[in-house]
């Protein structure tokens, strides 16, 4: 399937679960990582990704966040948030 990113788009399959060929963009929409991040994912080769298409970390972070919480800053070079809440 084609790349999201030739599209403009900013896509989390090279770093899901799921994958780039996934549902989402075999179906001409983008991954959003809902099934969650792969257990190591290269987020800084992402980052050149994103660089390469003209997108910001910010574009990205707004991705991570909607299914990968905040704690995904500190690999992309965006300050440390205080360490996540853990539930008792």
């Amino acid at each position: 399937n084609p790349c999201r990113f030739d599209f403009g788009e900013v896509c989390l399959g090279p770093l899901a679960r799921a994958g780039c060929k996934a549902i989402c963009p075999s179906f001409g929409t983008k991954c959003e990582g809902c099934r969650g991040m792969v257990d190591e994912p290269a987020t800084q080769a992402h980052r050149g990704v994103l660089e390469k298409y003209g997108l910001s970390v910010d574009d990205m972070m707004r991705e991570y966040r909607l299914f990968g919480g905040w704690f995904w800053g500190g690999d992309l070079g965006v300050p440390d948030l205080p360490e996540r809440a853990t539930s008792k």
